[in-house]
């Protein structure tokens, strides 16, 4: 991703409209260092690839997900394309929540 790209996803809220008590601790762009499912799509992250990582207190709870690259990169294209990128990486995890 790029500078810009990183800036533009962090700007986009992967959890608007979600009706819960929620305080973000830490939302930023890393490098992966360990394999594991994107809460979007579901695909897999592989390590030492760029990710969106999130901590927050959810309900009172300590809530952590993380992102893969392409969806961060949908999140940053959602400002032009009216989300429909992102919309599409949101369908697929749908999809693949539903063969579980």
């Amino acid at each position: 991703m790029t500078p810009k790209q990183e800036y533009d996803c962090l700007a986009y809220d992967p959890f608007s409209g979600d009706r819960c008590d929620e305080r973000m601790l830490s939302d930023r762009i890393v490098t992966a260092r360990k394999p594991g499912p994107c809460i979007i799509c579901f695909e897999i992250i592989n390590p030492k690839e760029r990710i969106r990582r999130q901590v927050a207190i959810v309900d009172n709870k300590l809530f952590s997900c993380r992102m893969c690259e392409t969806c961060c990169i949908a999140m940053a294209k959602s400002w032009k394309d009216g989300g429909k990128a992102i919309e599409y990486r949101t369908s697929i995890g749908m999809k693949t929540a539903h063969e579980t």
